[in-house]
């Protein structure tokens, strides 16, 4: 960086010297990027984390922090607990550092209701990022065109029952669902100091569509300056606030912060307030610095999600949350989207990690499931090493597998076939053995293949002949881990056994009897000799072929 800017290190390092060397540093403890983050350059701004990550996938050190870096990352390295927005000496919110939080709270604050991520892991380029362009005195939340209006316009105080003492109660406006409402509040500076307290009806009586008694409300909030959205049950005295909130959202600077909770199918109160956490702010807040866009989801289905019966922990369903509670629990703490829109891949193989899943039936050579050609479902999660080592036969191997899963594969056809794992997210490595378990003589390995839509999937070719059975092997290169489809091609060669009309591996009485049901026809599976009718000349092949299939 010196080399090419030379002011960087004899001036000052400005913001234009932290964005270049955003663009040209890489490496452990150089480059900006989060640890727990993906990004496309390799390495992260934790030294001691990157190098623990790229010990076991040096990929990350190589090519790029991906997914399964920044994963890695997650359940190998120490989180900081979080910090407190404005703690001194927290760094500051333009500048890249190794610890969460900033100095400046009000910033901290609106970059954290966006991120969670920059207060409870670390201050990374992301959320200097977030900084740069949230904590603006001159933001405002954008309100769609289609989006509903506060009725109450700014300096009255029409809408609030109980929340602004010495003032005479309003009536709460309709809030409608799924939708956005756009609105503001204003506080003047006194003395005495006026609050505008905006409070919304949210009328869920009708939403328990499926009659389990809850409803499901997911709050989206986004606020220029900071503000909070609570909801309270409908007619709450002002006292409700902040302690028994059955939920608070907090947003600033443009910030879009969301929460959800369960609720019973009654009336209840949206509160929109100036300060943070439910404590309503007096500090004073003009009508512009005042707006923000409020938005109520409401599904009828609603349950806890840790413990309830969606679904494993270590397979991927499109309920959030698992079964086991605690496993939930802490696969939650890292990722809460987890107990909020599904359960997708990236929790099943964090709950893996976490948790500690079982092995897959087939994790062993000896317990390979059979399989045809077709599709079939791979899974990772919980696997354990049972194979040798990397072949050096195997293209673009860089590491060793850490974990893999077995298959056999009797071909009912010769030639040439293809072999893939392509909608794998994670770094793949496919091999192919014959001579079953006590020898494993390799005969095919690929780690990654350019034919496949997604980077480090794997695709290869492979010919096979009749009488073979194949040895699968599907590994994650160093702790890569994840869910996948196996897809075995029919091989484009001559079937293996035409004469096994129906299936059974062996030429039998049956096959007599299919082929007189077919005697008679015009080509098709029972013209064995070719001659283009099925005729006596085709008892004569059955005949010879009689017996196993090879």
């Amino acid at each position: 960086m010196c080399q090419s800017r030379p002011d960087c290190c004899s001036v000052a390092w400005d913001a234009t010297c932290v964005v270049e060397a955003e663009i040209f540093c890489e490496g452990c403890g150089i480059t900006q990027d989060s640890c727990f983050l993906p990004h496309v350059k390799p390495g992260c701004i934790a030294e001691a984390c990157c190098e623990t990550v790229c010990a076991q996938d040096d990929y990350c050190c190589a090519v790029e922090w991906d997914d399964t870096c920044a994963l890695l990352a997650q359940i190998n390295c120490d989180g900081s607990e979080p910090v407190a927005c404005g703690t001194p000496g927290s760094g500051s919110c333009l500048t890249p550092h190794g610890t969460p939080a900033c100095e400046d709270e009000a910033c901290c604050d609106t970059v954290c209701a966006s991120w969670e991520s920059c207060c409870s892991v670390t201050w990374d380029q992301l959320c200097v990022s977030l900084a740069t362009s949230l904590c603006q005195s001159t933001c405002q939340p954008g309100c769609p065109e289609i989006a509903a209006r506060e009725s109450e316009l700014c300096g009255q105080r029409t809408n609030d029952p109980v929340f602004r003492p010495g003032s005479p109660p309003g009536v709460p406006q309709a809030l409608p669902w799924n939708a956005d409402l756009c609105g503001q509040v204003q506080v003047n500076a006194g003395p005495p100091v006026v609050n505008d307290v905006d409070v919304f009806l949210l009328d869920l009586r009708t939403a328990d569509t499926d009659g389990d008694g809850l409803v499901k409300a997911r709050v989206l909030f986004t606020a220029a300056s900071p503000q909070f959205a609570a909801i309270v049950p409908a007619g709450s005295a002002s006292s409700v606030l902040p302690a028994n909130a059955l939920l608070t959202v907090n947003s600033s600077g443009c910030g879009t912060a969301r929460n959800w909770t369960c609720l019973a199918p009654n009336l209840w109160w949206v509160v929109v307030a100036r300060g943070k956490d439910g404590v309503i702010s007096g500090e004073p807040t003009d009508c512009n610095q005042g707006r923000y866009r409020l938005r109520v989801e409401v599904e009828a289905t609603c349950f806890e999600p840790c413990g309830a019966n969606v679904g494993s922990c270590f397979e991927p369903h499109p309920l959030p949350g698992c079964v086991d509670a605690a496993c939930c629990a802490q696969t939650c703490a890292v990722d809460p989207d987890c107990c909020d829109l599904g359960w997708d891949e990236t929790c099943a193989v964090l709950a893996g990690q976490t948790c500690g899943a079982p092995p897959p039936v087939n994790n062993t050579c000896v317990t390979a499931t059979s399989v045809s050609s077709g599709s079939h479902p791979v899974s990772l999660i919980g696997a354990t090493l049972n194979g040798p080592p990397v072949p050096t036969s195997c293209r673009v191997a860089s590491a060793d597998s850490a974990s893999d899963v077995w298959f056999r594969w009797s071909p009912t056809a010769a030639g040439e076939t293809q072999i893939d794992v392509c909608d794998a997210s994670w770094d793949s490595r496919i091999e192919v053995f014959r001579d079953g378990c006590g020898t494993l003589t390799p005969v095919a390995c690929r780690d990654d293949s350019p034919f496949c839509p997604i980077s480090r999937a794997t695709r290869l070719s492979v010919m096979v002949t009749c009488g073979v059975d194949y040895l699968i092997r599907v590994s994650g290169v160093s702790a890569s881990s994840g869910v996948a489809t196996l897809t075995i091609s029919l091989p484009n060669g001559p079937e293996c056994c035409p004469a096994d009309l129906d299936g059974s591996d062996v030429v039998d009485a049956g096959d007599i009897g299919s082929l007189l049901v077919l005697f008679g026809q015009v080509g098709g599976p029972g013209d064995l000799d070719g001659s283009g009718l099925v005729d006596a000349g085709d008892i004569s092949v059955l005949l010879v072929a009689f017996g196993p299939c090879p």
